[in-house]
């Protein structure tokens, strides 16, 4: 007897390189929505005879292929990076000091941030060109040490187009900068780790070759939880016979 269905699951992500080379599956986070959509084309023969005139009289259907969509509610960098159609690349900035000797030099621009060139900032010292006027912080200058941008007072002593000598410290900071753009080829192997609350049993859903693009915008302002969603077509890998397997087990 046939059971309903009511499902939970897992959704581990391989993002394949452009030529399909697996690069090792991902536990992804919580996934909302893992929707197959097979399609099929119904062929259809009518008559014209006195008495068959407009019925079918043959028909066939044929094979087209299968749509997928899916909605990833916990984002990273790496899914942030399908998003974009980008790749991940791991950076850091050591941390260090400016010395007063060979500090950097900034260009003021009145009333407007200007990058210092290192983040996270701290024990800033800013000078005149000839380092004979020290500037006063929340005078003449504003400083926003965690982004390291630095804006010239108007109300202070600092003029238009003047050279800022700056000196300091700065922390180690590590990241992970998103490329946008740069690989707009999204191929993944899917597999969903699934179970029927229903009646207990697991089962489990392989795409093998997916090509994915991103279906909505990525909004950061957004009023609710950021999703993604991606939408796209599962191919039938080379050598194999099918594009996707469910497999429904017993226990």
């Amino acid at each position: 007897m046939a059971d309903s269905f009511l499902g939970a699951g897992d959704l581990y992500f391989d993002r394949l390189t452009a030529a399909g080379v697996s690069q090792g599956a991902k536990l992804e986070g919580a996934c909302s929505a893992f929707a197959l959509n097979p399609e099929s084309e119904i062929k259809e023969q009518t008559g014209k005879g006195r008495t068959n005139y407009g019925q079918v009289i043959a028909a066939a259907t044929l094979p087209g292929k299968t749509n997928i969509k899916l909605t990833l509610n916990q984002l990273d960098a790496d899914n942030l990076a399908v998003a974009f159609l980008g790749d991940v690349v791991s950076g850091q900035q050591a941390s260090g000091s400016i010395d007063a000797g060979t500090p950097l030099e900034v260009v003021a621009i009145l009333d407007r941030y200007v990058e210092i060139g290192k983040e996270g900032l701290s024990n800033v010292v800013v000078k005149d060109a000839t380092d004979t006027t020290t500037y006063v912080a929340g005078t003449d200058y504003i400083l926003n040490p965690r982004l390291g941008m630095i804006k010239a007072l108007s109300t202070g002593s600092i003029l238009a187009g003047a050279t800022l000598n700056v000196s300091g410290d700065y922390a180690e900071v590590n990241y992970q900068q998103i490329t946008g753009g740069t690989s707009p080829i999204i191929r993944a192997r899917l597999l969903l780790d699934g179970k029927n609350y229903v009646n207990g049993r697991n089962c489990k859903v392989l795409v093998k070759n997916a090509r994915l693009k991103p279906s909505t915008e990525v909004d950061f302002l957004s009023d609710d939880f950021l999703p993604l969603e991606l939408e796209g077509v599962c191919e039938i890998p080379e050598g194999d016979t099918t594009a996707f397997e469910i497999i429904y087990y017993d226990a």
